[in-house]
């Protein structure tokens, strides 16, 4: 009951108040989990324990690995560069996203090289710096454009968190490299 000098009005608001909170509370430690016959938590979903939000899988042997949603992006204009060594380049895909308890991601980029232009390299760049992984990219005669699209684990190179991934162009020999559509894709494992 509320105090003699409150009405009931307050009472009742302190009251939804008191139970909007409990159920936010409540909310927030939500946690699904699918367990095998010895009891074992296979599948976990909610409150993960590397203390972020999501969904987990553990095999028999009871090595977890999280699941992570996959980061993309595209630019459709065409960059160019006649450094030797690799460049951020404005208008550049970027994606940030969410590292696992791993360390580990996929990574897929690549571009078009317009026919004509001699060697270039893509670069992928984490936090603003060229890890070392590079696709090596040959323009050629002719009037067909070539395309290359390399994946590879950087295993070690991050640690878990938000991470911003991107890519860096460098001119093998120092004359113009034109890429056409750049793109990036993430998939944290």
């Amino acid at each position: 009951m509320p105090p003699v000098n409150y009405g009931s009005d307050w009472y009742f608001a302190r009251l939804l108040a008191t139970i909007q909170n409990r159920l936010k509370a409540l909310e927030m430690q939500q946690n699904a989990a699918v367990r095998d016959s010895t009891n074992n938590v296979r599948v976990q979903l909610g409150l993960l324990p590397s203390g972020d939000f999501g969904l987990a899988i553990t095999d028999p042997a009871g090595h977890s690995g999280e699941v992570w949603p996959v980061s993309a992006n595209m630019n459709t204009a065409t960059v160019s560069t006649t450094s030797t060594t690799p460049v951020a380049l404005a208008g550049t895909p970027a994606v940030t996203c969410q590292i696992g308890a791993s360390g580990d991601a996929v990574v897929t980029f690549g571009a078009f090289i317009n026919p004509g232009t001699d060697q270039g390299l893509i670069w992928l760049a984490v936090d603003g710096t060229a890890v070392g992984y590079s696709a090596n990219l040959f323009g050629g005669t002719g009037t067909v454009t070539r395309i290359l699209m390399l994946s590879k684990i950087p295993s070690g190179t991050v640690t878990p968190g938000s991470h911003t991934f991107s890519l860096k162009f460098q001119s093998r020999t120092g004359t113009s490299v034109t890429f056409d559509r750049p793109a990036i894709v993430v998939q944290p494992i």
